[in-house]
């Protein structure tokens, strides 16, 4: 069985990435850290110490929920850090900036030109159906996840991002149980003020009354959400469709959060908890049509490749992380923290449209309201379940189709438009082991 991670370390906090250094005060808990992280217990970090040898050393999560890049400047100084566009600015090369890859340790030399490279925290995904996950097994990784939070975030203010839909719901329904001070948040395009509500907020609403949990919404104009669009680009790491409509519903949301935050007084820094990655680990993705054009289209394969190939590639894209952060939140997806029960299922059990309804009722029947159940797919980028009215279509109807965003984000980083292939291929950032 391996480790588990303190919840108060495995956070990435806004001060900026953990550094350890040999010698220093508190050596010996960061390297006792360092030491559970590297027998491949679960968690949210990404890492990097000075060895007593003047290496440097990188350690980054099984699942790449927290992004770490390195290279070497114009003056051959190293430089480290979790955004791609400030190691740029730095004077990196682009040539020169890469990224560690999730679940290993690299090693490499004080110039960049040797690079040591371990797997520590492989996630292995079920390809078939023998020796899989069960539902008991996600439920006791879930509860054990909500209990360590309930103790680590006891004084913390906490906030759910609340869609209504049902991976939000039962992060929500844990959170009433185990963290009772939680606020569910929901975001909503249209006119701040307007009494006139979404899908997401009227079902969002209604969960939060079934849960008897505080509730806010966050309300902002497509004019102030395509003006974060910069903002997506470089605190997102990302170009591509799918995960540019994502971060624009999570810039307001987390600017919102912030703002509801500072009214109500808060003194910590705020947590944040997050459905993301579920979609992922139960590869429940399907294509978007809007304007007679396809959107977020998967590969013609197996749903068991389809499933090995998202996971792989939340590698790259930084939309709820690298955007929460900036606005100083600290965020945290619990089915992340729980992924290996959720790769160990079964193939089977991610076929049919309410594969993942029969999961989460096996998993926490009653807990989650049963008004969740039944409701369409929605997801928040698209609006409703019905049309597109979310920010796809503010993208498209605004002149931001996919050329347009990538010809922004290239001239954000500096780089040549056909530099974009580097930056990510196949889901991955560019990285090297070798």
């Amino acid at each position: 069985m391996k480790p588990r991670l303190d919840l108060e370390h495995v956070l990435w906090e806004p001060e900026g990435m953990q550094v350890f250094r040999a010698g220093h005060a508190n050596a010996a808990s960061e390297n006792a850290f360092w030491e559970l992280a590297l027998a491949g217990a679960p968690g949210q970090y990404a890492l990097h110490r000075m060895a007593a040898d003047g290496r440097h050393q990188f350690l980054r999560d099984a699942l790449g929920v927290h992004k770490l890049f390195y290279g070497i400047d114009a003056n051959g100084v190293m430089q480290v850090g979790h955004y791609w566009h400030e190691l740029l600015q730095a004077g990196v090369p682009q040539e020169q900036l890469w990224s560690v890859p999730p679940g290993y340790l690299l090693q490499v030399s004080t110039n960049g030109e040797q690079v040591h490279a371990q797997e520590v925290a492989a996630l292995p995904v079920q390809m078939d159906e023998e020796s899989s996950s069960s539902a008991a097994e996600i439920r006791s990784a879930l509860e054990s996840c909500f209990q360590a939070m309930g103790k680590a975030f006891a004084d913390r203010q906490v906030y759910v991002a609340l869609s209504g839909g049902l991976d939000s719901t039962a992060i929500a329904a844990l959170a009433r149980e185990y963290l009772p001070q939680s606020c569910a948040v929901t975001f909503a395009l249209g006119e701040p003020g307007s009494t006139r509500a979404s899908e997401d907020v009227d079902t969002a609403a209604a969960v939060a009354r079934e849960l008897d949990m505080e509730f806010a919404t966050v309300v902002r104009s497509v004019e102030d959400v395509l003006a974060s669009l910069d903002e997506v680009l470089l605190y997102g790491q990302d170009f591509r469709d799918f995960n540019v409509h994502c971060g624009l519903v999570n810039a307001p949301l987390a600017a919102g959060i912030a703002e509801l935050h500072q009214q109500r007084g808060g003194q910590q820094r705020p947590v944040l908890l997050t459905g993301d990655t579920m979609n992922e680990l139960m590869a429940d993705y399907h294509a978007e049509v809007y304007q007679g054009q396809t959107f977020y289209r998967l590969p013609d394969l197996s749903l068991a490749q389809v499933r090995r190939l998202l996971v792989k590639g939340l590698d790259a894209g930084d939309r709820e992380i690298g955007i929460f952060h900036h606005h100083e939140l600290s965020a945290i997806q619990p089915y992340a923290l729980c992924a290996s029960a959720y790769t160990g299922l079964a193939p089977s059990k991610l076929q049919g449209d309410l594969a993942k309804q029969s999961l989460v009722q096996e998993v926490l029947g009653e807990r989650v309201p049963a008004l969740v159940y039944d409701r369409p797919k929605t997801r928040a980028q698209s609006g409703s379940a019905d049309n597109s009215t979310g920010t796809l279509a503010a993208c498209i109807d605004h002149g931001f189709d996919s050329a347009a965003v990538q010809e922004r984000f290239a001239k954000l980083y500096g780089l040549d438009p056909k530099q974009l292939t580097q930056f990510v291929r196949g889901g991955r950032y560019r990285f090297r082991t070798s």
